[in-house]
């Protein structure tokens, strides 16, 4: 049980964070979703052990056989081979970095490909999921992957490198990003 909770700073130039402010907790998204995964796996919607290709692959990755070995339990220990994020190259293509199952490659895109997958089997969209398995179960009720009206102006704003303000980096309404984009309060993350 949580015995106490305090914020502190700015939610937003001369505004007072407050015990109701949702945060981005950027990469301590992952453990939500694997969560999600593995309530998923407890309900028998999914095995760890089942290729991810038969559902779902990322175009980029079609023509390369490797894809045929990515399984949810190697999304989730990042042993996909795949880089963070496809951003990161110039051509923004999705490409791999290493041999799938060779070793640890921290990955967004990992993540981001367990998603969909998981998408993509139960024909849930992955918000819809996750409300069902982890944030309504466990009261999270001021938790969010995407834009949603019903939290307007509780969004911190981040800062950048000179102290400025600048717009919380909320994903669009039903365009997750499951692996580094969860706003949140400290009580519903506690």
């Amino acid at each position: 049980r949580l015995v106490w909770q305090g914020v502190a700073g700015e939610a937003a130039p001369g505004t007072p964070a407050t015990v109701d402010t949702m945060f981005n907790v950027a990469s301590l998204a992952k453990p939500v979703i694997a969560e999600v995964a593995l309530r998923l796996v407890e309900a028998g919607r999914m095995s760890l052990d089942e290729p991810m290709s038969a559902t779902w692959i990322d175009p980029d990755l079609a023509a390369d056989p490797r894809h045929r070995t990515f399984t949810p339990r190697r999304a989730l220990s990042h042993q996909l081979g795949l880089p963070n994020w496809r951003g990161d190259r110039k051509d923004g293509k999705l490409a791999f970095i290493a041999e799938p199952g060779s070793g640890f490659t921290y990955s967004g895109e990992g993540y981001e490909t367990l998603r969909r997958f998981m998408e993509k089997k139960t024909g849930q969209p992955f918000e819809q999921l996750a409300a069902q398995t982890v944030f309504a179960p466990l009261g999270m009720s001021s938790t969010t992957y995407s834009a949603n009206p019903r939290f307007a102006n509780r969004f911190a704003q981040p800062m950048n490198k000179d102290g400025q303000f600048r717009p919380a980096d909320l994903q669009p309404a039903g365009k997750p990003n499951a692996a580094d984009n969860l706003f949140v309060t400290v009580s519903d993350y506690a």
